[in-house]
């Protein structure tokens, strides 16, 4: 099965009253970089920053409080490549299945892979990360 299909939905910021604009806000659903593969977190975060506007300076990543390696994928690839604010908030993991050791230990894992792959980005910022 191929990964290739992308989605954007687009839910357009208002002004509720003179003091406050909400901003717009996108939800991105990636393609993926590798075939017969579902898309990754890098994978995501790569596609991004291909179809930001570069006056695009703020991004807000929602995710669930365990995967805390997003953060420093997001960081990597768009701060550390096209130098856009990243602020991650994580949502309670009680309200989810992911309360099991085996769960922690894989998002371990992941965030020091993460951790190493940010470490030799920040030494390489020229040379942004696209793919996994």
């Amino acid at each position: 099965m191929q990964h290739k299909q992308w989605r954007i939905k687009h839910y357009e910021g208002r002004t509720t009253n003179p003091q406050r604009t909400e901003p717009d806000l996108f939800v991105l659903s990636a393609p993926s970089t590798q075939p017969d593969t579902r898309p990754n977190t890098p994978d995501t975060f790569a596609f991004l920053a291909k179809l930001l506007p570069e006056e695009a300076r703020d991004v807000l990543v929602v995710t669930c409080s365990i995967f805390r390696y997003q953060d420093l994928d997001a960081k990597r690839i768009l701060t550390l490549s096209r130098g856009t604010n990243v602020e991650t908030i994580g949502f309670d993991t009680r309200q989810t299945h992911y309360h099991h050791p085996q769960h922690y230990l894989q998002e371990i894992n992941s965030l020091l892979n993460s951790a190493a792959s940010f470490y030799q980005g920040f030494h390489s910022p020229r040379t942004p990360y696209f793919g996994s």
